[in-house]
């Protein structure tokens, strides 16, 4: 949520440039950069936080150490796997939970519409399919060299 907010307000930073008496602008400027300042502050003690607990239970240490050893997988992917999992405790397997973060489509089919797109359930959480499509794009935009990624 706090980052949501926080991408909110810098968008608002350059918003409205050409519109705003510059005194008032730059006004606004000032304010939304204070807001911004103190949303990235409460985000950086929250991350502390969250490593923290990760770091003082073996269990969810493993996992985020498993987690993050995947190409394209970082640290905030894998806390957000752990946390929506409830460290990997409420699916029982992989169909289940590709369809709660919405990388399963099902056949939509109602009546007469037999010759439908397969399409995603709208209950999905799209936050875990955006992640996991950003990691992928990660990986897919890499190669190879060595030991070290090299983007192309």
């Amino acid at each position: 949520m706090y980052i949501a907010d926080k991408s909110k307000y810098k968008a608002q930073i350059t918003d409205q440039t050409k519109f705003i008496n510059q005194k008032d602008y730059q006004n606004k400027i000032k304010r939304l950069n204070n807001i911004v300042e103190e949303l990235e502050k409460q985000i950086n003690e929250i991350e502390k936080q969250i490593k923290k607990l990760i770091d003082n239970d073996d269990n969810l240490k493993n996992q985020h150490e498993l987690l993050t050893s995947i190409d394209g997988v970082g640290t905030k992917v894998a806390t957000k796997m752990i946390v929506e999992t409830n460290a990997f405790k409420d699916f029982d397997d992989a169909r289940k939970f590709m369809c709660h973060a919405g990388v399963a489509p099902f056949k939509y089919t109602s009546g007469t519409s037999i010759n439908s797109k397969n399409k995603v359930s709208n209950k999905a959480d799209k936050s875990i399919k955006t992640l996991l499509h950003m990691s992928a794009l990660v990986v897919a935009t890499t190669k190879k060299t060595g030991d070290a990624f090299v983007s192309i």
